[in-house]
């Protein structure tokens, strides 16, 4: 899913978080626990396309793929992951847009249908 490369300002209308993992050890057993923290909160341009259902474990899954334009930044990583009101995405790629005018984060939202 590709975005026009040329946007301005006017057009990151939508507030997004960006939240970076962090991981702790249980101290009895040794367990990992993953839990997230907000690193930014920014404005972005969010754009849908609903993908094709598949079958998981013998149920139906219904996944988005979901385009975000952020102005640049160089600390995002692929195992952050974007919160867009009470919805979360998985990051799946960044890309830089321009001379490091804008971020184009491709991520997937999956929900069990």
């Amino acid at each position: 899913m590709q975005m026009h490369t040329l946007v301005d300002a006017g057009q990151l209308d939508r507030r997004v978080q960006l939240q970076a993992p962090t991981v702790t050890r249980g101290s009895t057993f040794g367990d990992e626990a993953i839990s997230y923290s907000t690193s930014a909160t920014l404005w972005a341009r969010v754009a849908e396309a609903l993908a094709p259902e598949s079958t998981q474990a013998e149920q139906r899954v219904a996944s988005r793929k979901i385009a975000v334009r952020i102005r640049y930044r160089s600390d995002v990583l692929p195992t952050w992951r974007v919160v867009f009101g009470s919805r979360v995405w998985r990051i799946d790629g960044l890309a830089e847009v321009g001379r490091r005018q804008f971020l184009d984060i491709a991520c997937t939202e999956t929900s069990d249908a």
